[in-house]
């Protein structure tokens, strides 16, 4: 049963389990938005970094909501272990009936968020101490729409830095080529809204990718700060890797999503991370937009 169909039966797609410190919060600065699918082995590291992060800077008042996108391990629960030793972190944990993917899930956590600023974390990924005053303090002072930070890339076999990502100023340009900022970054929401959210049409990946063009098509202000602020665990799993396979379809579906407002690319130019030869050879793909308000939430005692 779909999401859609479970809802028209009349039955919650989500369960809701806030904390007190949560229910007890106001004025809130930033809300991190955490999606989580079948990282029982990350999520802790994940959230032990993000306690850290918010206790860098007490002044910035920040929420945290975990979308557990109907996980089948136990995820939730070393989750609200590890939340037990924070009690003063406001939490709100959002398990979904159904697994509706990526975007979905971040989606609903914006659409839940009570934040100005929301900050993208996913649960495998740890964040550095000094990242959400660095990214916070970027927008408000800048009031820029976005701002992201250097992000380390670390391998899961050892523990080593194979990498950087998120590491090259925004450019508009530069970024049709191809995609080099990961989702980590901090976002006014309200623009995010005024983006469209998150494609949920995007299913091989890249969610992130389209969202950097739509702010960069939009003319939206995104910051570059140029410090270390985070870590991109690199894994079997990990959408670095999922997307390979992929990347000419992904190309093909943003092709078609801003070919109206696309220069006319060189015959041996890239576009979207795909030769332009190529990208006109793959299987065509309609986008489909985010499929509009969210209906009333279940809540769980």
């Amino acid at each position: 049963m779909t999401i859609e169909e479970h809802v028209a039966l009349g039955g919650p797609p989500w369960r809701l389990r806030a904390n007190q410190a949560y229910e007890a919060l106001q004025d809130i600065d930033v809300s991190v938005v955490i999606t989580l699918y079948n990282y029982a082995g990350y999520i802790e590291e994940c959230f032990e970094s993000l306690v850290a992060s918010i206790q860098f800077d007490v002044s910035i008042s920040v929420e945290v909501v975990i979308i557990d996108d109907a996980s089948t391990d136990d995820g939730a629960l070393v989750l609200l272990a590890s939340s037990l030793a924070h009690r003063q972190i406001p939490l709100l944990l959002v398990k979904s009936r159904h697994n509706g993917g990526l975007s979905h899930a971040r989606n609903l956590g914006l659409r839940l968020s009570r934040g100005s600023a929301a900050f993208i974390l996913d649960a495998d990924n740890t964040v550095k101490p000094p990242c959400i005053s660095r990214l916070y303090r970027c927008l408000r002072e800048t009031g820029a729409n976005a701002a992201y930070g250097q992000i380390e890339k670390i391998s899961a076999l050892d523990g080593s830095i194979v990498g950087l990502v998120s590491n090259q100023r925004f450019d508009l340009a530069r970024l049709l080529a191809g995609n080099y900022i990961d989702a980590m970054a901090m976002f006014s929401i309200a623009a995010l809204f005024e983006a469209g959210l998150y494609d949920v049409g995007m299913i091989h990946g890249w969610e992130d990718y389209d969202i950097w063009l739509a702010f960069g098509f939009a003319g939206m202000r995104v910051e570059y700060v140029e410090e270390v602020l985070a870590c991109y665990r690199v894994h079997a799993d990990s959408m670095l890797n999922r997307l390979n396979e992929h990347v000419p379809k992904v190309g093909r579906y943003l092709y078609l999503k801003y070919q109206q407002l696309l220069p006319q690319p060189a015959a041996d130019s890239l576009l979207f991370g795909v030769p332009v030869a190529l990208l006109f050879q793959s299987e065509a793909c309609v986008p489909s937009p985010d499929p509009g308000p969210l209906p009333d939430v279940g809540t769980e005692p």
